[in-house]
């Protein structure tokens, strides 16, 4: 019969063991698929191995201590594997996405001290009762162990089956081999804003050089505010609507009719190089340089991966700030070794002297590259720098990539494959966070904030309009600016048209839409967490139509309809009833009334997010002038004393708060400013910012005002 030493040692080593090396990596792989392009075949086995080596080689070294100090071992290593335990599990802070972004660790301190303190503390009193420690280490470590194979295997029963794309990998050899024939490319850069193209041309002439004959459509519309649809939407010209799962619309949409499929099957070597595994549908039909994953070529590397970000959970704050850095260093310098991804750096760096003509084919490429996604680490010398995160830090990111588009364009030239290339320079969306700059198009210069100010969002306007440059096959003219409505659900038909190869793609070829065409184009916006490369789901989509030049509000308009996975809605808000509150946060009732410009709830209020936030009220018609009251608290801070509100009633500007403090705050509707049940209040926020800009925390949301409540009422007459 097993005596209780080697009872209690064995229950505390499995607890310690399969806690650190087993459970852990596999909850948050588990809860993070998506993240790790191996699959759970690939390593799960060896986790084990591992913790069964590390139970076979504490036990064997805790027999071998002295009786004398059996106990105090032991409960000092069950105090450590709870605390391990605890840490990942329990005392859990948000410090924002590892991705590859530095972390102001200075903005955490409280959470370092409460670490601190439950490290210190716990481990102190367990010393101290380390006998009643030891009575109790076994049943503990028993019961923690099951909790934990309860809450693994639940997780695992829940998880769907593991995506197609984590079977392949990419053959970069050909990334930079072209045809003498024909050659289709499309280069995605990541987040590239067309208004601020347009800037840097306006500052920067030399830039035309550059795109000698392209043309640059800047009313473009994209399709939605982030790449994981966008990608598809590109490659397919079909749009998805939560009717179904993300990746089963990939797969759908990618083998039922898209640009790479199509051209595959009319003769064209296809290379897909994209900068997120999952907005790809990998199969033979599809590219030329898939092939299937060998799980053991990357095993070094993605254990390394996933033991890191389990040691990085597990630790206090304190020790969390060393092992950032490590990681930082590894998802930057390393993770290319685990699987092809196509850097931006290493792009501009080889395309010139690596690139070949030598392929027999016509040749399709898509590259994606990081362009100007957040963080903005890159100078237009192509030298790693730490930018702010403002619209100036912004721009400097986008020299860069036109910097990167440059050297792409002479290699083409150089190699004599640039007249008989079509090319696409396209963001995917655009990034939002600092609005559209309408002036600098000259478009309706005079007019462009009177009447219809705020009928959408800036913000939103400003994610939906992506950089479209676009180069037939032999076009040598200067670069051309054409306000033609365009979209990127157009590119396939363009694409196609231009081959003539017969197809039913959607949309217009772009070289077919002439800049007088009236024009409805079709944008789905939603509020994206990084959580949701995780789900099936997108998050909830509101529909905008957009009809005329794209920078300008005055031709969004909102549909009012919802898609999410439940169906798509109407969700026109119901009819206000005066003097009844409209209460914000959660579990209030203004989501229904909340146009653009509004966060998550939180408890008791709902920040605003953009520089402009409205609600859409229906409205019995008054018999007076109405009183709207407002309780709600400024974003202030040593860095920003006060927050100015410009209101606007169905287009209207009717006055101006400047807040320094929380409050109550009023104004007064004139009766003859509301013509129709239909009430537009759009709060515009010249001092909105983001604590992230501040340097105050890593919150990137741009916030103005934490909007409690408001009441709407008939003013009484006399």
């Amino acid at each position: 019969m097993i005596s209780k030493k080697a009872f209690n040692t064995i229950c505390v080593v499995l607890f310690f063991s399969l806690t650190t090396l087993l459970f852990g990596p596999l909850c948050i792989y588990l809860n993070n698929v998506n993240e790790f392009s191996f699959l759970l075949s690939d390593v799960w086995f060896i986790l084990l191995g591992i913790a069964l080596v590390c139970i076979i080689f504490l036990t064997l070294i805790i027999f071998l201590i002295k009786n004398s100090f059996h106990k105090s071992i032991i409960s000092l290593l069950f105090s450590i594997a709870l605390m391990l335990w605890l840490q990942g599990n329990i005392l859990v802070w948000d410090y924002g996405v590892l991705d590859g972004k530095e972390i102001n660790w200075d903005n955490y301190k409280i959470y370092g001290f409460i670490d601190s303190v439950a490290w210190v503390l716990f481990l102190s009193v367990a010393f101290k009762k380390r006998v009643y420690i030891y009575k109790v280490a076994a049943k503990l470590s028993i019961a923690l162990i099951l909790i934990q194979t309860f809450t693994l295997f639940l997780t695992w029963f829940q998880n769907p089956d593991q995506p197609d794309w984590k079977k392949y990998s990419i053959n970069g050899e050909q990334i930079y081999n072209f045809s003498s024939k024909k050659n289709v490319i499309i280069l995605v850069l990541d987040t590239y804003q067309s208004d601020i193209f347009q800037e840097l041309i306006n500052e920067h002439h030399d830039y035309l050089d550059i795109f000698k004959g392209f043309t640059y459509y800047r009313n473009s519309i994209g399709g939605f505010p982030t790449t994981y649809p966008s990608v598809p939407l590109i490659l397919t010209g079909s749009y998805y609507d939560n009717s179904i799962t993300m990746q089963e619309y990939i797969k759908k949409s990618y083998l039922n009719q898209s640009v790479p499929l199509v051209l595959k099957q009319n003769g064209f070597l296809v290379d897909l190089f994209p900068n997120v595994k999952q907005t790809i549908y990998y199969n033979d039909e599809i590219a030329s340089n898939f092939i299937m994953a060998n799980g053991s070529n990357n095993k070094k590397q993605s254990l390394k991966k996933i033991y890191y970000i389990t040691l990085y959970r597990f630790s206090p704050q304190y020790i969390k700030e060393h092992i950032f850095f490590k990681f930082n260093y590894y998802i930057n310098n390393e993770i290319k070794e685990v699987d092809f991804i196509l850097d931006d750096l290493d792009f501009a760096n080889n395309i010139e002297c690596n690139s070949e003509v030598n392929i027999e084919k016509s040749v399709f490429k898509f590259y994606h590259l990081r362009g100007t996604h957040p963080p903005f680490n890159l100078n237009e010398r192509l030298e790693k720098v730490n930018l702010n995160y403002n619209r100036d830090g912004y721009k400097v990111q986008a020299r860069a990539s036109l910097e990167i588009i440059n050297r792409f364009l002479n290699a083409l030239r150089n190699n004599g494959v640039y007249d008989n290339s079509m090319i696409f320079i396209v963001g995917d969306h655009g990034l939002g966070s600092f609005g559209v700059n309408v002036q600098v198009s000259g478009y309706f210069q005079d007019n462009i904030d009177k009447g219809l100010k705020g009928l959408t969002s800036n913000n939103i306007i400003a994610s939906g309009i992506p950089l479209i440059l676009v180069k037939p096959f032999n076009s040598i003219q200067s670069m051309r600016i054409s306000d033609a409505p365009v979209c990127l659900a157009d590119i396939p038909k363009t694409i196609f048209t231009e081959l003539k190869i017969v197809n039913d793609f959607p949309g217009i070829s772009m070289f077919d839409i002439s800049e007088s065409e009236v024009r409805e184009r079709r944008y789905l916006s939603y509020n994206w967490e990084h959580e949701y490369w995780d789900k099936q789901f997108l998050p909830a989509m509101q529909e905008y139509i957009i009809n005329g030049f794209s920078w300008l509000p005055q031709s969004w308009s909102p549909t009012y309809r919802k898609f999410t996975f439940e169906g798509a809605s109407n969700i026109e808000p119901p009819t206000y009833q005066y003097e009844s509150q409209i209460k914000f946060g959660i579990g209030g009732n203004a989501e229904q009334y909340q146009g653009d410009g509004w966060s998550t709830p939180e408890k008791d209020f709902t920040w605003t997010v953009e520089e402009n936030a409205s609600l859409d009220i229906s409205i019995n018609q008054p018999q007076s002038d109405l009183v709207l009251k407002a309780s709600l608290s400024p974003f202030i801070s040593d860095k920003r004393d006060r927050q100015r509100v410009n209101i606007y009633i169905n287009g209207n500007k009717l006055g101006e708060w400047v807040m320094t403090d929380s409050g109550e705050y009023s104004f007064t509707l004139p009766k003859d400013f509301i013509t129709d049940s239909s009430l537009k209040i759009t709060f515009e926020l010249p001092d909105a910012i983001s604590p992230l800009e501040l340097k105050i925390s890593e919150d990137s949301r741009v916030l103005g005002i934490a909007m409690h409540s408001i009441i709407i009422s008939e003013k009484k007459q006399l």
